[in-house]
């Protein structure tokens, strides 16, 4: 089991933080592991109820994601579905609407349509 799963958020923080800085040093910012490694850390504030943080995590991600990977990426798509989330979670729905509908356009347009990412998006879709 890892930290997470056991409800450890500070010591899987502490690591993830750690993770992430090294991918910055190795790899830089913008790189698709590092992507990733953010990504993670904003689910974990996410987890962790901490919508604003991750909110902001998300959007950041999302922008870098739309610089390195085109709108269709799986990446992008997640980063953006993700932002939705955390919106929803703070009552900004109008917003997070917006996004998932965008992002199920996308997914229509870009991803198969038995993919998860596009399943995922509609099944988020549902949840609105």
């Amino acid at each position: 089991m890892t930290y997470r799963q056991l409800g450890y958020f500070g010591e899987a923080s502490m690591q993830l933080t750690r993770s992430l800085e090294l991918h910055r040093q190795v790899y830089g910012n913008l790189d698709q592991r590092t992507l990733d490694c953010r990504h993670e850390l904003a689910r974990l504030r996410h987890l962790q109820g901490r919508y604003a943080e991750a909110e902001f995590a998300y959007r950041d991600l999302a922008k870098d994601c739309l610089a390195l990977l085109d709108e269709g990426h799986e990446s992008t798509i997640y980063a953006h579905r993700n932002l939705a989330a955390a919106m929803l979670a703070q009552g900004k729905f109008d917003e997070a609407e917006a996004i998932l509908f965008k992002y199920a356009e996308v997914c229509r347009q870009h991803q198969p349509a038995a993919s998860s990412v596009t399943l995922d998006t509609f099944n988020e879709l549902a949840y609105l």
